[in-house]
């Protein structure tokens, strides 16, 4: 017994996503029904992340952000559909979906257990670095007190 894929799952490229309304209106027929296309399989998987039934809220909101910004990705970088690492910020992610970071990073660290995605490595700013030293923090520890 022979499989067959289908079509849409081929070649999971969004060439035309980053492409304006202006832009999309100057492409030929063809290519104009490739964008719609993309457009369309992009809207599936969405919806069918907003229809899972056994996901918070939280975590299907991260998971649609991650899925646009990777095919966003993807459409704007050439030799698209190879494998590579990314890194997202999760304070900006928190920023623009208005979610707090430590769901954020609590939704990415359960698509990294399901799998959607792998979470090479964590980095953390240092917040010692962060910090303005105040001037009544170098009095007390600096002048050896006693």
């Amino acid at each position: 017994m022979n499989q067959q894929r289908e079509p849409d799952n081929a070649d999971t490229t969004y060439r035309y996503l980053h492409l304006s309304l202006e832009d999309l209106a100057q492409l030929p027929p063809d290519e104009l029904l490739q964008a719609c296309l993309e457009m369309r399989r992009l809207l599936d998987i969405i919806m069918s992340v907003l229809y899972t039934a056994d996901s918070t809220l939280i975590m299907r909101a991260v998971t649609i952000d991650l899925l646009y910004a990777e095919a966003e990705r993807l459409s704007r970088q050439q030799g698209a559909g190879e494998e590579s690492a990314v890194t997202y910020n999760i304070k900006s992610v928190s920023e623009r979906l208005g979610i707090r970071p430590a769901s954020v990073r609590q939704a990415y660290e359960q698509l990294d257990a399901l799998g959607g995605v792998h979470i090479v490595a964590r980095q953390f700013p240092r917040r010692r670095e962060q910090q303005i030293a105040l001037p009544l923090d170098d009095t007390g520890t600096s002048q050896g007190g006693g």
